[in-house]
């Protein structure tokens, strides 16, 4: 691996996991929040407003899992092309699957979601 794209992957990645690590923290200090203040939610009847605001929270987290997945499937096929000189989708029955190729399509379609194209 040339030591360009190794440091191009790794500080992309060290960032994406840390973006990844930094949007967890919520869900965490959420759901505990929740359940400390039970009684008063239910007093109050905000249940749905709570499960709304944890629900964006969510889905916040989940982008960055799939970009983060997208990156590790954007090494794996830039190995392929490095070692082998084809894709791995060259070999569908020992590599590559239907699920992690409809999954890998799904994270990218994404990715153009979260840029807004």
């Amino acid at each position: 691996m040339s030591p360009n794209f190794r440091s191009y992957y790794l500080s992309t990645a060290r960032e994406v996991y840390r973006i990844e690590a930094v949007t967890r923290s919520p869900m965490f200090t959420h759901a505990a929040s929740t359940l400390r203040g039970l009684d008063t939610i239910r007093s109050f009847k905000a249940q749905e407003r709570l499960v709304n605001e944890f629900h964006e929270i969510m889905d916040v987290n989940s982008g960055v899992k799939f970009t983060s997945f997208a990156i590790s499937q954007w090494l794996a096929a830039t190995m392929d092309w490095i070692q082998f000189g084809k894709p791995s989708f060259m070999y569908p029955r020992k590599i590559f699957s239907a699920y992690y190729l409809g999954f890998s399509l799904l994270c990218i379609g994404s990715i153009f979601v979260f840029q807004g194209e």
